[in-house]
């Protein structure tokens, strides 16, 4: 994946609109391994935001990147603005995965003979194949509805996706454990931390921060020196997914509270250990992605039953319990 102006040439130009939310865009890729199996000799453009754009990095076949400057765009007369200085050559297909009018208006002004995309009532205007958005779908089924509608190609069952090679991030082979330090709250987060490592002997981990970064930087250190030395720790901050995603990929295992974490790590081929304390694993589980995955739920169950569009709602346990995920964590990964 390299980001650059294409050479127009008589291969088919797809331009696709990538969704913006993190999750939501890798949440895209296995949709997105489908267009290139489908038109495996196409130019792929990938209209991104600009925020975490490298995620487009792990995808494993070429392509060209166009960041999507999210502060900049704020009205159709910006897309306009946006496609003048855009140097692709003649589009055949554009496919946008989001809804937004300022995504939908982008494949008329770029020309796109062929214009798919979710959309109904005068939104239709913008594309020639507009799909109505399915309801309560796993996230990556609706990018892969909306592949079947326009390619009549079947969905295969056992479908899925693995990202291209990652070098390691550490140059020593000793196997360690991802751990994603956020959210917990920082007044309880030393004591659950601290109770958790020392129930191991002998191993090594990696604390990351998949939020707030720059506030995690102040106080990681004086945490780690509360750590006991009979395990060994090595401190990840850095925001660039390029990295991020050679780390993940080199781990044994991954726990984070992240969906987009639990996400990317599988997706990188790393198990993941993903942790539930609000939200619908229904909606955003990594479902769609190569290696194995468990779900820890920490959500009230005790509450009535809600629907998917009310299940965001759904509060967490009012404690977490160390030791139940130092079981889990035992149960899962071999470090």
């Amino acid at each position: 994946m390299e980001q650059a102006t294409a050479k127009t040439d008589k291969r088919l130009i797809i331009v696709i609109k990538m969704p913006d939310p993190l999750l939501e865009r890798i949440m895209a890729f296995p949709a997105v391994h489908l267009i290139r199996e489908a038109y495996p000799d196409a130019n792929l453009h990938f209209i991104s935001s600009e925020h975490k754009i490298e995620l487009l990095y792990s995808l494993p076949f070429e392509g060209f990147w166009h960041p999507w400057k999210d502060e900049e765009i704020k009205s159709v007369l910006d897309v306009h603005r946006f496609v003048t200085f855009l140097t692709i050559g003649e589009v055949d297909i554009f496919i946008t995965f989001g809804a937004s009018l300022n995504e939908l208006s982008l494949g008329r002004l770029l020309g796109a003979k062929k214009r798919i995309g979710f959309s109904e009532g005068w939104k239709n205007w913008f594309l020639t194949l507009p799909i109505k958005k399915p309801s309560n779908l796993h996230l990556s089924e609706d990018y892969l509805f909306l592949f079947k509608e326009f390619t009549n190609r079947r969905i295969p069952e056992t479908f899925k996706v693995k990202s291209r090679e990652m070098l390691p991030y550490f140059q020593d082979e000793k196997p360690f454990l991802a751990i994603d330090m956020w959210p917990f709250p920082p007044g309880k987060m030393d004591d659950f931390w601290i109770e958790f490592f020392n129930s191991f002997s002998e191993k090594k981990f990696v604390l990351f921060f998949s939020e707030d970064e720059s506030k995690a930087a102040l106080l990681i250190e004086r945490f780690v020196q509360k750590l006991s030395d009979k395990n060994s720790f090595e401190v990840f901050l850095k925001p660039n997914l390029i990295e991020m995603g050679k780390m993940l990929a080199q781990a044994k295992g991954v726990v984070s509270r992240n969906p987009f974490i639990n996400s990317y790590a599988t997706y990188l081929g790393t198990d993941a250990l993903c942790i539930y304390e609000s939200g619908e694993p229904r909606l955003d589980a990594p479902i769609p992605f190569f290696s194995n995955w468990q779900i820890m739920d920490l959500r009230d169950n005790s509450q009535p039953k809600q629907t998917l569009g009310e299940a965001q709602s759904i509060k967490a346990k009012p404690s977490v319990d160390p030791f139940a995920l130092y079981q889990q964590v035992l149960q899962m990964f071999y470090f």
